[in-house]
């Protein structure tokens, strides 16, 4: 149940975590938890990352991508969803996923509490604050995701950070999708990875962090 498409970010999710999240010591603070302030969002912000399509190290085709955050959009609300209601965000973006062969957008839709990476295929949210084992139901059905560990690691880029892993499934209808996926304090998404039909394949995709600038 998986499925190769360049703008399969979302969330934005990934993993039994490689290189990009490797623990470098011990980290046992007194239950630490991530925010949503702590999840940078600012307009102009931009993360690098490695894309493997496929097998990574056996079949993948790999492939770097320029994630950026291009606009702010307003409030948004869903009246297609809860008609005469509607279900509203305080506000959403407008993100670039920008390849050397492709250039895509996706919506990222915000509240008080959440974001929600609103890919066509693989959906996701992540629902703040959040800390070790708590998890959350999306609004569709088999939404579901866990935070499964967090550690401090270190970076792709030689820092050290606060780590959490978020492991969830998403059904669309048609297509079965598992993910993991590593968010940093203060940096953002750090790992990606994408599981179509995990028992049957090991196929996906793996984004992986390179270098970012944030505020």
């Amino acid at each position: 149940m998986r499925q190769s498409s360049l703008a399969i970010f979302a969330f934005f999710l990934s993993m039994v975590l490689a290189a990009g999240c490797d623990s470098d010591k011990a980290f046992d603070p007194i239950q630490p938890s991530m925010t949503l302030k702590e999840f940078p969002h600012a307009v102009g912000n931009w993360w690098r990352y490695e894309l493997a399509d496929g097998v990574p190290e056996v079949s993948a085709e790999y492939d770097t991508v320029l994630v950026t955050i291009v606009d702010s959009i307003g409030l948004i609300c869903w009246e297609d969803e809860n008609p005469g209601g509607g279900d509203c965000r305080d506000f959403a973006q407008l993100w670039e996923l920008r390849s050397r062969s492709n250039t895509d957008t996706m919506i990222v839709y915000f509240s008080d509490s959440s974001m929600y990476f609103a890919h066509e295929v693989v959906p996701f949210w992540i629902y703040f604050p959040f800390s070790l084992g708590d998890s959350w139901v999306g609004v569709t059905v088999g939404d579901t995701a866990e935070v499964i560990d967090v550690d401090r690691v270190k970076l792709e880029s030689g820092q050290s950070a606060v780590c959490y892993i978020i492991s969830g499934d998403y059904w669309s209808g048609i297509l079965d999708v598992a993910y993991d996926a590593a968010v940093a304090e203060n940096i953002g998404l750090v790992e990606l990875r994408l599981y179509w039909s995990p028992l049957i394949v090991p196929d996906g995709q793996r984004w992986r962090l390179l270098d970012w600038q944030v505020r």
